[in-house]
């Protein structure tokens, strides 16, 4: 392909195409080194890969939604990667000859929710196992007993965790010195275990609860509701076709995704996501 770069007699060339995303890549960086190239996707999941080999180097699968943006630290040692799930997660990588399927380079440094960080309703949730820190956090907070969320914290203690703490582990390995404390847990842990687990319970509230329960790929990033009419942007996502249209026509030409300038205002139909969704709220 020549021209559009500066002048006519430019060429460009494939290089290399690199696979291993299972699903559509919504953004991709180089390290400021030029030594590594991260990609994002639907697919959960962010990789880094060596750009001068092509080749893949390591895997990280700590989102529950898909991973919108990634960026590298000035001094290419830090990693930050941001996800439909609410949270930025950042990540300090080692050497890069430790850069292996099978190392174990990254470390949370730290996970930065969204303001959003309320428990949400247990009814609707099929398992503890949805629930992140900060859902416990928040938890603990509805208790009246935040004093404990550092130490929660400390210990990792997400939904999954939360669902297996038994009163030794609370005794001994949290130090939780209080006994009536130690018992209001445990009673609203069991009490947590029978709502999610309850299938009318669950059943009651899904009319109501359908931006928690939905695929999140059904629903437009700006409102966060079910669409009806998605499109495609020029960003490549897809958007409520009411949402982007205002959107762009309040003046805004960045995307709501990636705050990149939009190239341009054409909208596109979505027409297999709008098919699936029509066949979710079929089911419902």
């Amino acid at each position: 392909m020549t021209g559009g770069l500066g002048g006519p007699n430019v060429k460009l060339s494939l290089r290399d195409t690199l696979m291993g995303h299972t699903c559509q890549v919504m953004s991709c960086c180089f390290s400021p080194n030029g030594t590594l190239l991260a990609s994002g996707s639907g697919d959960k999941t962010v990789r880094l890969w060596d750009p001068h080999k092509g080749e893949p180097l390591h895997c990280i699968e700590s989102h529950s939604r898909f991973v919108t943006c990634c960026a590298f630290s000035a001094d290419s040692v830090f990693l930050a990667t941001g996800s439909n799930d609410r949270t930025v997660l950042l990540w300090k990588i080692t050497q890069e000859s430790q850069l292996t399927d099978s190392a174990t380079y990254e470390e949370v440094i730290d996970s930065l929710p969204s303001n959003d960080t309320k428990a949400p309703s247990t009814s609707l949730y099929f398992s503890l196992n949805n629930w992140t820190l900060d859902h416990v956090a928040s938890w603990l907070t509805d208790l009246d007993l935040a004093q404990y969320i550092d130490t929660f914290r400390q210990h990792h203690i997400d939904g999954q965790e939360l669902a297996n703490l038994n009163r030794e582990t609370l005794e001994f390995d949290l130090q939780i010195a209080s006994l009536g404390h130690r018992n209001k847990l445990l009673r609203e842990i069991e009490n947590l275990k029978k709502q999610t687990s309850n299938p009318s319970v669950l059943k009651s509230t899904i009319d109501n609860s359908s931006s928690l329960m939905t695929p999140d790929e059904y629903l437009c990033p700006i409102s966060r509701e079910i669409m009806n009419d998605p499109v495609i942007a020029a960003d490549g996502y897809t958007y409520e076709r009411s949402d982007i249209t205002a959107w762009l026509k309040s003046g805004k030409t960045r995307s709501p995704m990636t705050n990149v300038v939009l190239p341009n205002s054409n909208l596109l139909p979505n027409r297999s996501i709008k098919m699936l969704i029509q066949n979710y709220i079929k089911k419902q």
